[in-house]
C-alpha cells in the first residue's frame, strides 16, 4: 500500500467526519423482550461510516497488536493526547475504536461524537505528510 493511497483515504474520511449534515449514527429504538428484559442494540452507522471501518482494513490503517500499543501509552486512550502520538500509535487508536465498537456498543459512534475519531485522522494525515516531505 503505497503512502499516496493512504494519503487519498485519509483525505476522504477526514472530509466526511468534517461535515455537519451527515447523521454518522443513530440509535434504534429499545425493546423489551418477553421476558420484560431490555434488549439493547448498538448504533445505526450511516453507509459512510460502515465504509470507512471496511476500507480502514483494506488501507491498511487498522494495526495488529493494537491493544499492546494502546496499553503503553499509559493513559486511558480517551485522555490520550492525540498530537503527541507517533503513527504507530495513532493507527493503533483509531483500531481500538474501531475494534472496540464489536465489544462495546456504541463505542465508535462515541468517538465519532467526541471528535477522537476525526482528530486521530487529521493527525495521522499530517504525520504522513511530513513523512513525505522528508524523502
Amino acid at each position: 500500500m503505497t503512502s499516496n493511497t493512504k494519503l487519498e483515504f485519509l483525505n476522504r474520511y477526514i472530509a466526511y467526519f468534517k461535515r455537519d449534515d451527515v447523521p454518522f449514527f443513530s440509535w434504534p429504538d429499545q425493546k423489551n423482550t418477553s421476558h420484560r428484559v431490555m434488549q439493547i442494540r448498538g448504533p445505526d452507522y450511516d453507509e459512510g461510516v460502515s465504509a470507512f471501518k471496511k476500507d480502514a482494513q483494506a488501507y491498511g490503517i487498522l494495526r495488529k497488536g493494537y491493544m499492546e500499543i494502546v496499553s503503553n501509552l499509559h493513559c486511558l486512550p480517551d485522555e490520550v493526547k492525540i498530537s503527541t502520538l507517533s503513527n504507530i500509535e495513532t493507527e493503533a487508536l483509531i483500531t481500538y475504536y474501531v475494534r472496540g465498537d464489536r465489544f462495546s456498543c456504541g463505542f465508535l459512534a462515541a468517538a465519532i461524537q467526541r471528535g477522537i475519531l476525526l482528530s486521530a485522522l487529521i493527525h495521522l494525515r499530517n504525520l504522513m505528510e511530513q513523512e513525505e516531505g522528508c524523502h
